[in-house]
């Protein structure tokens, strides 16, 4: 079970390849949860480049920060 924070607690997320995925600057879990969603957005580059893997990072102040791998499709 993942805990919930007790005071709103803002998360700062970063893309490694912001020409194939954009994420919000930060999202902020509120008080008594223990996530959030968050939309991110597929740039569509007209580039005929693959499957892209990209890393999205999160960090808060006081947390261990983490990072999942997307695979963003060609569709080109």
């Amino acid at each position: 079970m993942v805990a919930r924070v007790s005071a709103p607690l803002v998360v700062t997320l970063r893309s490694s390849n912001l020409l194939e995925i954009t994420v919000p600057a930060s999202v902020t879990i509120p008080a008594g949860r223990s996530s959030v969603g968050s939309d991110f957005t597929v740039v569509d580059d007209a580039v005929k480049d693959g499957t892209q893997e990209v890393a999205v990072a999160g960090t808060a102040a006081g947390y261990t920060g983490g990072q999942d791998v997307v695979a963003v499709l060609d569709n080109d």
